[in-house]
């Protein structure tokens, strides 16, 4: 081989290795062999580089194609699980509309015994106490499953709360300190709220706290002012020094029919807390750390900013 011209282009291609070069360096001048040399490296270069975004680009696809099913059956179920509860919702509202039919009988005749001297025992007094428990369930179910009216008016937060410590001292009892830093600012603060649900709202978190704290324990309530998306907002904060929710629970906590409780707890005070408080236009915040305590914050519009 006398020079470069004389060697085909695809056999140069072929001489890739260095014993290779080595062996034919010698029938080619060094500027040709150096530029053939670059050529093939540069070739090399974009197969390996053209290979490695191949790779990556089905990876990619095959990471987004992934995402993309795990997506849709995330969704899926999400619907699945609204209809189930659409479903349980008005099937609760039928039975609950039912049940207070019969309570009214109940409480009716047991009233006109009661009043009639005829339980000398007192037995119809228990009989009437025992339905009106019953018939505060099956308000829980009805504003559970939205089949309840709500007779919204501009109410005085602090009013409201301080009307409901009548229901909840007895509950308190000694073991559990009551503490009320709201009642010495002496301030207004105007929502747009049907009194009897929001009372509710506080009596059922306020029943959870207390049995987060059977040895005793604090227990705070406390009203204070935000801003959110530029308008006044009112927080309502309750505050108790229990046991805490375990964080893998604390997602769940306001799922129908979800209880920490054990057979103690029919899981739905908390989802129909939410309920009434998302009827309002509010919403609830919760932090709770295991064996310290846990505080949920429900936020209402005032009555300036509240939805129409």
């Amino acid at each position: 081989l006398t020079g470069a011209k004389t060697l085909p282009v695809s056999f140069r291609l072929r001489m890739r290795s260095e014993a290779h070069w080595t062996a034919f360096a010698g029938a080619l001048d060094a500027q040709e062999f150096m530029r053939t040399r670059k050529e093939i490296l540069e070739i090399n270069d974009d197969l390996s580089s053209l290979n490695r975004r191949t790779v990556q680009q089905e990876r990619n696809s095959f990471i987004k194609r992934r995402e993309a099913e795990n997506k849709a059956d995330f969704l899926k179920e999400q619907l699945l699980q609204s209809q189930k509860m659409s479903v349980l919702g008005r099937l609760c509202g039928d039975v609950a509309h039912d049940f207070n039919n019969l309570l009214a009988v109940i409480l009716g005749n047991a009233e006109l015994l009661s009043s009639a001297d005829r339980d000398p025992e007192g037995l119809a007094d228990q009989i009437v106490a025992a339905a009106q428990c019953a018939g505060k369930l099956t308000q829980q179910l009805l504003a559970s499953s939205g089949s309840q009216d709500l007779d919204v008016q501009n109410q005085d937060l602090c009013e409201i709360i301080s009307e409901s410590l009548q229901l909840l001292r007895p509950l308190v009892r000694d073991r559990v300190r009551l503490h009320l830093p709201f009642q010495d600012r002496n301030h207004m603060l105007t929502v747009k709220v049907d009194s009897a649900r929001l009372t509710q709202v506080i009596m059922n978190l306020a029943v959870n706290a207390c049995d987060a704290m059977p040895d005793g324990g604090d227990l705070e309530l406390d009203v204070s002012k935000a801003i959110k998306n530029g308008q006044p907002w009112a927080v309502l904060t309750m505050r108790d020094t229990g046991s805490g929710i375990h964080a893998e629970a604390l997602p769940h906590i306001f799922d129908p029919f979800f209880t920490t409780k054990g057979p103690h707890g029919n899981g739905i005070g908390l989802s129909t807390t939410l309920k009434i408080v998302n009827q309002f236009g509010g919403d609830i915040a919760v932090e709770s750390v295991l064996g310290q305590g846990t505080e949920f914050r429900v936020s209402l519009p005032t009555a300036i900013s509240a939805p129409r």
